[in-house]
């Protein structure tokens, strides 16, 4: 769970503030994939079932948007200052 808040936040931070180039794709694509093979390979290890995978991705999303709206309130409180 945490580690999609962690990486997706990382990955969102990625997105919004580097310019469109080969290394923020790459950038975007690895953090993207991290995610993705943390979980799968929770399950290929045997450490958790399918749906325990499926609800840390869903927990872990609603922490990232959490976050990302903190981020955003903080970064718009600070600016405006």
């Amino acid at each position: 769970m945490y580690y999609v808040a962690f990486f997706g936040f990382i990955w969102f931070l990625i997105f919004t503030l580097l310019k469109k180039s080969w290394i923020r794709t790459l950038f975007l694509f690895f953090f993207g994939m991290l995610i993705l093979l943390v979980g799968i390979s929770r399950i290929y290890l045997g450490a958790h079932w399918s749906s325990d995978v499926l609800g840390a991705y869903f927990l872990g999303t609603l922490l990232l948007i959490v976050g990302i709206q903190f981020y955003l309130w903080g970064k718009n409180r600070i600016m405006t200052n």
